[in-house]
This record gives structure tokens, C-alpha cells and sequence, in this order.
């Protein structure tokens, strides 16, 4: 896309940290990535909490490659941990590290990594320096004893906008849409589900020539651009319930496995334009404006209908219009190198010394 035009910087992204993993049926080139992964632990003892307490006092006192900052410790107005700090390069966030928890019976320590600012030599320097600064082994036992609390998988379409297709989620009638002209995006589901879809259009630069000058426009940061390339992102974001040690332990994702995720894709639905107007002609009732999202108006025509399932007539509609733009189980092929991409977050055999000294020396 051409056009000396300014943007939001919050819509901004580098599309060449994700993996190119083919076209989707339409032709939109595909890339895929881990973009944020949040992990809880355990220091187990007293002497274990006392080298956490000691390992971030002393990373404030020696000279460190990162800039740290305290963490404002809160999560949607409540307090989840009493202390913390945040590893950033430059102004970009790579690690928010929390300890000592409000509540019992949870992971004292929670580490919350974003990977989309790291390739893999960058989270194998970042987390070797928590070794070398003060950790030593004891980060590698973190890691092996650490469980995934939220997953953030992007999906990147590019060429593709909010309104070429609409989507829906199986089992799914909740979630909101926006299509304002800085943030355009569609939600399916909630933060209490285990996966929520965030479907919403970004902007890749890292092909553009772009003039630098940030400028202030209505109070938001924009940057000027002559060249740039338009992508809708799927985002997948999954909440595992279930945490180790509890009577649903089965169900929980320690880290070690983040290699055997299921594919949480396999439930998204995409349909091809035309199908509000087929929607309205079958049935007046089930009413689709523009901006709408496709899900709430389900859960609303039911609701309205006083009826628990759709009717076979509507069901009908929405399979004719279903449509296979991706390849699901083909894009999830590529999840292994996805994961590899995490270096040493995911390489649990590196997680052990001697595999680790063959490796790097």
C-alpha cells in the first residue's frame, strides 16, 4: 500500500520477527508467531525466596544490557502480586517479573514475556543474563517447574482487511466490534473463556521507507509513511483453567509442553461476503447491520425468539457461507517452529547444564 500518510504508532508491527507459513486460499500470505506467552512458578522453600528477594535487589545496583523499572503491580484495578519490576530494551517491554503473591495457593512467582520483541538469540540473551545476574541454575528449575496461565498465538493475513470476510467461533455468542478509524477490531469471547479470538488490522513496516517524524495529531503519536503493507492479525488468545497440584491438573500447560498445544483455530469460522443479506431473506428477524458482530447477533436473535438452537433454515444459510479460506491443520504444522523461535523458553533439554555448556559453550 502507497501513500504519504500518518498513522497511529499503536498499529504498528515488524512482521518479520513471525514465520512465513504459506497462503491462505485466497492468496493472502500467511506468517505466525508466539506473541506473548505468561508463565506462574514456584520458589518452593524459604532459601529460594530469600535468592529472589537478594537476585532483584541487585539487579537495580549492577549495571545491566536492559533497562529496568518498577512494575505497578495491579491487573485490572486488583492487586495479583506485592512486588515486581519490568525489563525493558529501550522503551519496548520484554519481561514483567512479579513475586510474593496477595493470595495462597497460587504461583508465588509470574513471568510475563513478549516474544514479538525477541528472536531467538534475544530470548536466549535475555534469559541467560537472569542466570549470569544472580539466578544461576535456579532460573532453569523455574522454568522446568513452570505452568502457561495465557498464550497469545498471532495469525497474520496479509492483504487482507476486517470487512473482506465474516467470522464467528463455534460454541461462541459473545464478543464486540469495532470499526472506528484507529483501532478496528472484533472480539469472540471473553477473558473468562479458554480461547478468545482478537480479529483486528495492523500495519507492518518493515519493508516502508518512512520519514521518522513522529507528530502529534489529536493527542496520538503518528508516524508519517510513504510505503507500508496492510495485514489482519487472528490473534488466539488461550487461558489454560487448570494449574498443576490441583484436582484438575490434568488440563494444566506446564511450559515443558508448550510444544503440544492444541490447535486453537480449529474452531474459528470464517464466512464469505453476502451472507447477512441471505441471513435477512430467510429469516427478517435475524437482523446484521453494519459494524455488528456476528456472534452477539446469534445469541441475540435467539434470545429474541425465546429459543435455545438455530433453525435448520438459518443453520443451513450459515453452512452455505462457511467458507475454508485457511488450511487450519496445515497452518498448525507450523507450531513446532513457532515454538523453536522461543529459544531457550521452550527448549526444555536446554534447561539442563550439560545440554546447555554442549550448546553455548
Amino acid at each position: 500500500m502507497v501513500g504519504g500518510m500518518e498513522i497511529n504508532m499503536n498499529n504498528i508491527d515488524n512482521g518479520k520477527k513471525s514465520l512465513k507459513i504459506g497462503v491462505s486460499k485466497d492468496g493472502h500470505p500467511l506468517r505466525m508467531r508466539v506473541d506473548a506467552i505468561t508463565i506462574v512458578t514456584m520458589a518452593e522453600n524459604k532459601n529460594e525466596r530469600i535468592l529472589i528477594k537478594r537476585w532483584v535487589e541487585s539487579v537495580f545496583e549492577d549495571p545491566t544490557p536492559y533497562s529496568l523499572r518498577p512494575a505497578t503491580i495491579s491487573k485490572n484495578g486488583k492487586k495479583l502480586y506485592q512486588k515486581g519490576f519490568v525489563i525493558y530494551s529501550g522503551n519496548t517491554m520484554l519481561l514483567r517479573f512479579e513475586y510474593k503473591p496477595v493470595r495462597r495457593n497460587v504461583g508465588n512467582i509470574r513471568m510475563e514475556f513478549r516474544p514479538q520483541h525477541l528472536d531467538e538469540k534475544g530470548m536466549d540473551s535475555l534469559i541467560l543474563w537472569m542466570a549470569e545476574s544472580g539466578l544461576g541454575e535456579f532460573i532453569f528449575k523455574l522454568l522446568k517447574r513452570a505452568w502457561i496461565t495465557r498464550l497469545d498465538v498471532a495469525l497474520d493475513l496479509y492483504k487482507c482487511t476486517l470487512e473482506d470476510y465474516f467470522f464467528g467461533m463455534k460454541r461462541c455468542y459473545t464478543g464486540k466490534m469495532n470499526l472506528g478509524t484507529e483501532t478496528r477490531g472484533l472480539t469472540l469471547g471473553t477473558v473468562n473463556s479458554h480461547i478468545q479470538m482478537s480479529i483486528y488490522e495492523k500495519i507492518d513496516l518493515s519493508d516502508a521507507e518512512t520519514s521518522f517524524k513522529t507528530v502529534k495529531a489529536e493527542g496520538k503519536n503518528t508516524l508519517s509513511v510513504d510505503q507500508f503493507a496492510g495485514f489482519l492479525r487472528i490473534e488466539a488468545r488461550i487461558r489454560p483453567k487448570s494449574i498443576p497440584h490441583s484436582k484438575q491438573s490434568k488440563n494444566a500447560l506446564l511450559l515443558a509442553d508448550i510444544g503440544k498445544v492444541e490447535n486453537p483455530y480449529e474452531d474459528l469460522q470464517i464466512y464469505q461476503k453476502g451472507l447477512n443479506e441471505t441471513l435477512y431473506l430467510t429469516e427478517s428477524r435475524f437482523k446484521y447491520e453494519k459494524g455488528h458482530n456476528l456472534v452477539k447477533n446469534k445469541h441475540d436473535f435467539l434470545k429474541s425468539v425465546n429459543l435455545r438452537k438455530m433453525p435448520k433454515r438459518l443453520e443451513n444459510v450459515f453452512r452455505m457461507y462457511e467458507y475454508d479460506l485457511l488450511n487450519k491443520s496445515e497452518i498448525w504444522c507450523a507450531w513446532p517452529s513457532c515454538v523453536a523461535k522461543l529459544g531457550l523458553l521452550s527448549n526444555a533439554p536446554l534447561w539442563v547444564n550439560s545440554n546447555r555448556i554442549r550448546r553455548f559453550g
